[in-house]
């Protein structure tokens, strides 16, 4: 089967591994609309189906294709496509009104839309008008042997986190309270790891101590190196699909602190600490405990990451949305890892799942409270 992985731009990580998870049985090519338009034409239109990662306007480009074609078309939700942030300016549905035109149509009219968390489901109908209920939760998956501990590499009070550094998010991603906090834990090395702007990096660095290192964008190979040093990751973000550095920080074996938004409870459950958004004083004093975790913790923290997560079960739900013969393989997110089930397929109730999922994720935790989220 000819199957096309359509990006806007450059490809993330995650549609890199959709395409080499999907290569067996089919041929796949992978086109990016910026780099080459026409290109990007005559591969939509040549493909049996589409899978778009984020709904922006090569996804409207190519969702309007298909349907003019008859094929098929899947379309996966990563975060920024359903978020609107007005304050930020962030989300397709706060950047642009062709972009949330884009994301939109997008949304409304692919055959298969799949959610890497059961929160933008919610955020696509709050957001896109869609029904919700049609949007199927198919998460990310994980290499646990290439994102694992290396037992020769000793802990060091380090505490990590991931994302680019620019005017937006430095506050989206915490960082502005994240070099707070470490100035209230000078035991502690924090180090950024993720592309920087100049203007912002100064910006950000005005307020830094000097136990605050950024260290620019990482190779897989030595992100995991990073992580396997690192005995703390931290997420505090105010918007999240599900993070993929944060998955992989703990399959390495660092403890989560994290605030209990969007994709970051389905990651961390109850084995981390969860702080309001915006609280250093709180992040400080969860990050304290973290730092304290022992190796029984570490090695729950990565079972967990394992469980739920397997690249497995991502190529059995994309082969069964590209067929559009079987039922999407996929799974309830649960506040405990589930117990594995060889070969088990069924569809998750979005709209009834987030309902509860909602409630008590609007149900704020105390300071450093590391309560696992019921949903």
């Amino acid at each position: 089967m000819k199957v096309a992985i359509a990006v806007l731009a450059n490809a993330p990580s995650f549609a890199r591994q959709d395409a080499r998870i999907l290569q067996e049985g089919n041929q796949i090519t992978l086109t990016r609309l910026l780099a080459n338009p026409l290109r990007f034409l005559i591969a939509v239109a040549n493909s049996d189906v589409t899978l778009c990662w984020f709904a922006d306007v090569h996804a409207a480009i190519a969702v309007g294709i298909l349907r003019v074609l008859r094929k098929k078309s899947i379309l996966i939700l990563g975060g920024f496509d359903v978020a609107r942030i007005p304050e930020l300016h962030y989300g397709a549905f706060a950047s642009s009104p062709i972009a949330g035109l884009a994301a939109r149509y997008a949304i409304m009219h692919a055959d298969r839309v799949l959610a890497v968390d059961l929160s933008l489901a919610a955020d696509a109908a709050k957001n896109a008008g869609v029904n919700a209920s049609r949007i199927r939760y198919l998460p990310t998956g994980y290499d646990p042997e290439f994102w694992k501990p290396n037992p020769l590499r000793p802990r060091e009070r380090i505490v990590v986190s991931v994302a680019s550094v620019d005017v937006t998010t430095i506050r989206l991603k915490g960082l502005d309270t994240l070099v707070q906090a470490a100035r209230l834990v000078p035991e502690a090395r924090f180090m950024i790891a993720g592309k920087t702007t100049s203007g912002a990096l100064r910006s950000l660095k005005a307020h830094c101590t000097d136990n605050v290192m950024f260290l620019g964008l990482l190779s897989q190979e030595r992100l995991r190196d990073l992580f396997q040093s690192a005995s703390v990751i931290c997420q505090p973000s105010l918007h999240e699909g599900l993070p993929n550095a944060l998955c992989e920080a703990m399959l390495c074996g660092c403890i989560p602190v994290g605030t209990r938004i969007g994709g970051i409870p389905t990651a961390i459950g109850h084995l981390g600490t969860y702080v309001p958004y915006g609280d250093a004083e709180a992040t400080a004093a969860a990050i304290r405990g973290a730092l304290a975790g022992d190796d029984h913790l570490r090695s729950m923290v990565r079972e967990r990451i394992i469980t739920l997560f397997r690249l497995s079960n991502r190529e059995q739900g994309l082969r069964g949305c590209i067929q559009l013969e079987r039922p999407l393989a996929c799974g309830a997110i649960s506040s405990a890892p589930p117990t594995p089930r060889t070969g088990s397929c069924r569809f998750v109730r979005v709209r009834r799942l987030h309902a509860r999922r909602t409630t008590s994720q609007h149900n704020r935790p105390g300071r450093g409270e590391s309560t696992d989220p019921k949903p």
